[in-house]
């Protein structure tokens, strides 16, 4: 973060001094803000994009269950063969 701050501020200030031609030290001061700006920008990119960067890896996985061993991929239990299966609002 900080050495985007200060490549910033260096690439911007030397912008506004010699392409805008401004005295050094709105140059500066001009590159500070736009710095900011753009540091600020990247942490944010970073906050957002990343949080698993902030946790720790597995941060964002829950405890794991077990599953029982009689259900499915979706845990619903396998009806008997030749049963009918419980449907709301399935006519008999």
């Amino acid at each position: 973060m900080t050495a985007v701050f200060l490549t910033a501020w260096v690439g911007f200030t030397g912008l506004e001094r010699w392409s805008e031609r401004a005295p050094w030290s709105a140059a500066v001061a001009a590159g500070m803000f736009w710095a900011g700006v753009v540091a600020g920008t990247w942490w944010f990119a970073q906050w957002t994009l990343f949080p698993r960067a902030r946790r720790g890896a597995d941060a964002d996985r829950g405890p794991r269950r077990a599953q029982a061993p009689d259900s499915g991929p979706g845990g619903e239990q396998h009806a008997e063969r030749g049963s009918v299966p419980d449907r709301v609002g399935a006519r008999r």
